[in-house]
């Protein structure tokens, strides 16, 4: 997991993008679940059903590909 901690323009405080890389068996448990929920230090993290369904595409066409 890695962190990049951004102040951006007109906005308080400190932006923190944060990403993962998942082995691929983890990636297709997340896919599957009904709610993806987790924990980071003291953040809690829930997906909404869009964020889910986009994790969900996401996962659908790195497996697959993506055609044009």
């Amino acid at each position: 997991m890695g962190t990049n901690p951004q102040r951006f323009p007109n906005s308080p405080g400190v932006t923190q993008s944060m990403y993962i890389i998942l082995p691929a068996d983890q990636f297709f448990a997340l896919a599957r679940a009904n709610m993806v929920r987790g924990t980071i230090g003291s953040t809690n993290i829930t997906f909404s059903d869009d964020e889910h369904r986009d994790l969900r595409t996401l996962f659908i066409a790195t497996v697959c590909g993506v055609s044009n």
